[in-house]
């Protein structure tokens, strides 16, 4: 059998050329599409993260390196720092005793509420202004006697910073003697556990009592005292009906009795309990 040699087919024409390489081209241009969409996609995508990236890294080389601190919070600037306001409230909470030991130990309960109707006295002043004195850190001194009251809590309400020197508490005696009100406040010849509590605005307290007549003005003044006179009662195990109330103004030494209170300031105003009953249930109503 032989084999003959055929001749080579013979090319395309360039018509049918010209049409195969527009097919393939769309071919390709279908498949390539999607590629470039998603590889652009991915592109940006990792590019924004790598400029997040960048930017926590620039923020950890800021917080790193040296800067100004700012204010912890807004508003007034002064010089007393946080470290400052700390150690004071450290120093009254290693006076204050443990709650157990302010319960069932007195047998009633006074508050006494202190404010001013004048300025801080200078070098000159009023009479009444020049027997008050001011320590240099902006502290009134205030002396504040319980000798005379030995078997009374007493709760001393403030809005102005007040240095207190204590005097009739015996060494290891129950703890019967508390503050409330917005400014700060220290005490003088106190020993740990002297202090019943205290609660002041400076101090972090969301609410607190304020040092004025409370038959009169702001109804939240009532229900700020009322408020006030039942947490003190419930600190101490007292009955409501055991507190009375004094508000004195501009004194500068007071003396707790059995009776009213005692100060070389001037009586606003005195409610006893069957006062305070009639007040709160008033406010209570509201």
């Amino acid at each position: 059998m032989s084999v003959t040699q055929t001749d080579p087919p013979p090319r395309p024409p360039l018509l049918d050329q010209v049409i195969r390489f527009l097919v393939w081209f769309t071919v390709l241009g279908f498949i390539a599409t999607p590629l470039v969409v998603l590889t652009m996609t991915y592109g940006h995508v990792l590019g924004s993260v790598a400029g997040r990236n960048n930017d926590r890294f620039q923020q950890i080389l800021e917080q790193a390196g040296p800067r100004d601190e700012p204010a912890s919070k807004p508003g007034i600037v002064t010089s007393v720092l946080d470290k400052e306001r700390g150690r004071q409230i450290a120093r009254l909470r290693a006076l204050t005793g443990r709650p157990e030991m302010a319960s069932g130990t007195t047998a009633s309960l006074q508050i006494i509420a202190v404010a001013f109707d004048s300025t801080k006295p200078g070098g000159g002043g009023t009479s009444s202004q020049a027997r008050q004195a001011v320590d240099q850190d902006g502290y009134r001194i205030l002396q504040l006697d319980l000798k005379q009251a030995p078997r009374d809590a007493v709760v001393i309400i403030a809005d102005q910073p007040i240095r207190w020197r204590l005097q009739g508490l015996t060494p290891g005696s129950a703890p019967r003697v508390g503050f409330e009100g917005y400014a700060a406040f220290d005490v003088s010849d106190a020993q740990p556990g002297s202090l019943a509590g205290f609660r002041i605005g400076a101090f972090g307290a969301p609410s607190f009592a304020r040092p004025v007549d409370p038959t009169g003005g702001e109804v939240s003044n009532r229900q700020g005292l009322c408020t006030s006179l039942q947490n003190w009662a419930d600190h101490f195990g007292l009955p409501f009906d055991a507190i009375r109330y004094t508000l004195l103004l501009n004194p500068s030494r007071i003396t707790p009795t059995s009776g009213l209170a005692q100060s070389d300031g001037s009586t606003d105003k005195t409610m006893y309990a069957g006062d305070l009953d009639r007040l709160c249930k008033q406010r209570a109503r509201r």
